[in-house]
């Protein structure tokens, strides 16, 4: 984690992180690090469930325990994204009750079923065949996304990528021109 952060930091790249529970408990450092250089942690569950397996109070507890975590930083999340991308209406109650708001994204890297550097930066040069404006899903815990980031951002950049959180980026997107624009 601490090799994304650096490359993010060198390259004045601000980020949401989505984290669990568990990592907000085994690495405060990291976490209490990525909020100290402007970057944005939200609420991804305690450990990763299927949230479509579990009852309501399940739900709400794990959406509740990182909560929690993250409060015990000073943290306060603004966004839950569920596991998987798995939601329901009642989801959207459970996570909302205390404020935060359901969010996914718009092109998922899908680093997570392809192992190597070069897959998802296809996939974001996939995503930027349509449009630069987008909310791009990658996840930390791969080694190969660490290591396939400064050139995905480098790509992103020459494109005219303005890399915001994702609280700013509502701001950004109707800030920029509608026609003709990428």
């Amino acid at each position: 984690m601490t090799r994304l952060l650096d490359s993010l930091k060198a390259r004045g790249v601000k980020a949401t992180f989505f984290v669990l529970g568990e990592q907000v408990r085994r690495e405060p450092d990291v976490v209490r690090r990525m909020v100290a250089e402007g970057h944005e942690v939200d609420n991804h569950s305690c450990d990763h469930p299927d949230f479509r397996h579990l009852s309501r109070a399940e739900q709400q507890r794990e959406i509740n325990a990182t909560r929690s975590a993250l409060r015990s930083l000073g943290i306060e999340p603004t966004y839950f994204r569920p596991p998987y991308g798995d939601y329901d209406p009642e989801i959207i109650r459970a996570a909302a009750r205390d404020g935060p708001t359901v969010v996914l994204w718009t092109v998922d890297a899908k680093d997570w079923k392809h192992h190597t550097v070069h897959a998802p930066e296809a996939r974001v040069d996939r995503g930027l065949e349509v449009n630069v404006g987008r909310i791009y899903l990658f996840h930390d815990i791969h080694a190969w996304t660490v290591a396939a980031m400064p050139a995905i951002l480098g790509r992103l950049a020459e494109r005219g990528c303005r890399f915001v959180t994702l609280t700013q980026f509502p701001a950004e997107r109707s800030a920029r021109p509608t026609s003709g624009s990428r």
